[in-house]
């Protein structure tokens, strides 16, 4: 099988899961719903990045979906 090499990036509307813990230990970079932010976790530090409700397609934070694509796209563009 083929594989890619390439830095592993989470996202997860649970800050505090095992797996995000796990990898934020590994060295790894998350970017979580955390308190309704938007927030970059790398190691210990926290980045807030924007409110949830601040984001209009999650219509005040409460289209729960949409919060978690704008983890995403966070993510994505952030790397």
């Amino acid at each position: 099988p083929h594989r890619v090499r390439a830095r592993v990036v989470l996202f997860s509307m649970t800050p505090g899961s095992a797996r995000v813990r796990a990898h934020l230990r590994r060295g790894g970079t998350a970017y979580v719903l955390d308190d309704g932010w938007l927030v970059e976790r790398r190691g210990d530090a926290r980045r807030r990045i924007v409110a949830a409700a601040d984001i209009p397609a999650t219509l005040g934070g409460l289209a729960r979906h949409n919060v978690a694509n704008a983890l995403a796209a966070a993510a994505g563009a952030r790397q």
